[in-house]
């Protein structure tokens, strides 16, 4: 049966992307100086105007003002068509943390209750949707046509929205690809079309591109004002962008502007660890996780794997082969996955998952060997 499967993905220059990486520059920045910090930061931006808000408990001092201009003005490096650093202004509301939360957090519980979901497919070397991986592909090449100066029109604001047809659990090919990107004043869609058309169709795979396919470039035809000039950005409100798009259940809760007790994040990327690794030893094709935590409880109350029908060994046996292997308690995945250091701004943008970069450690397959020995131990 064929099924369209969906995924988007923005620019760093998109306002909730903006909102994300501020969150987690300041949650760097704690983390640096302190890496046991508590942090919960929630920004919104809109127009010259940064709201900061959330609960922080740290031995830790920080120049909030300083990070929030370093991090706008990064993004829109080279670029006048963003925030003016000279007209920003940055309201601070962020206070201490609950200390209920504190004390349920410091004896080793999670640090909220929440649903996590983690996903790994062999669809693709990086073991994402193929939707995910070329929305992400578009907006990276955008970003570098635009820094390196390659194509001079291009504004910093962007997404990209790819839908691929399926047939059972095999891409058969690109549906639609819609995408709209900032450009200077002056540059006509035509003009935009015909120049970004055959650099998008280079990128696609052959496999996968036919004459069918609904390439939809600027729909709007003009995409002049962008950024927070002409959208408000809030923290955590891409969540389907910073994880698997709709090939997969969404879990509750977003992740950036939070420290590693918060199950939200940690739980989600121990989540993609071991389906990663559950896929990569070949046993499956694809492999669900979904945990759940209680607040103050250190183990997850609820384990459940699906490999979606793609192997032979009874889900079960992998549900009984995870916490043998894999560090489920708060604590121990925390420590399992390295998360106490300051790695976060840049899982802010292009995705947490299915990146190479070693500091993304839930992306390691280190822990093949020991999953196919026990398989082989309990059949």
């Amino acid at each position: 049966m064929r099924k369209i499967y969906s995924a988007e993905s923005v620019s760093i220059a998109h306002p909730d992307k903006i909102a994300d990486q501020i969150s987690d520059a300041i949650l760097d920045a704690f983390l640096a100086g302190d890496p046991k910090a508590h942090v919960a930061v929630e920004t919104t931006v809109t127009q010259e105007r940064i709201i900061l808000a959330g609960e922080i408990t740290s031995s830790t001092v920080i120049d909030y003002e300083k990070i929030v201009r370093q991090v706008v003005g990064e993004i829109y490096a080279g670029s006048t068509m963003g925030l003016d650093l000279n007209k920003l202004q940055i309201q601070n509301f962020i206070s201490g943390q609950s200390k209920d939360i504190a004390q349920a957090v410091e004896r080793g519980g999670a640090g909220d209750q929440g649903i996590m979901i983690g996903y790994a497919t062999d669809e693709t070397d990086c073991m994402m949707p193929m939707p995910v991986v070329l929305a992400n592909t578009l907006m990276e090449f955008l970003r570098l046509m635009r820094e390196k100066n390659e194509i001079t029109y291009l504004g910093p604001d962007a997404k990209c929205l790819v839908e691929i047809a399926y047939e059972g659990i095999q891409p058969m090919k690109i549906h639609t690809i819609i995408l709209s990107t900032q450009h200077e004043e002056g540059v006509s869609p035509h003009y935009l079309r015909q120049d970004l058309k055959p650099r998008i169709e280079k990128l696609l795979p052959k496999e996968l591109f036919t004459n069918e396919l609904n390439l939809l470039i600027n729909p709007a035809d003009r995409f002049v004002i962008g950024g927070t000039k002409s959208d408000t950005g809030v923290t955590g409100r891409k969540q389907m962008v910073d994880a698997y798009g709709v090939c997969v259940r969404q879990g509750g809760g977003a992740f950036s502007g939070k420290d590693p007790t918060k199950v939200d994040r940690s739980g989600a990327y121990l989540a993609r660890y071991i389906a990663k690794n559950i896929v990569k030893t070949a046993l499956a094709k694809r492999c669900e996780v979904m945990l759940t935590y209680a607040i103050g409880k250190p183990l997850p109350v609820t384990l459940q794997i699906d490999t979606l029908g793609t192997s032979e060994i009874p889900d079960t046996v992998f549900e009984t082969i995870v916490p043998k292997v894999f560090a489920l308690d708060v604590r121990g995945l925390i420590k399992m996955l390295d998360l106490e250091r300051p790695i976060y701004l840049k899982t802010a943008y292009g995705g947490h998952f299915g990146r190479s970069d070693p500091d993304f450690t839930w992306e390691r397959t280190d822990k093949i060997q020991e999953i196919v020995k026990a398989c082989h131990e309990l059949r």
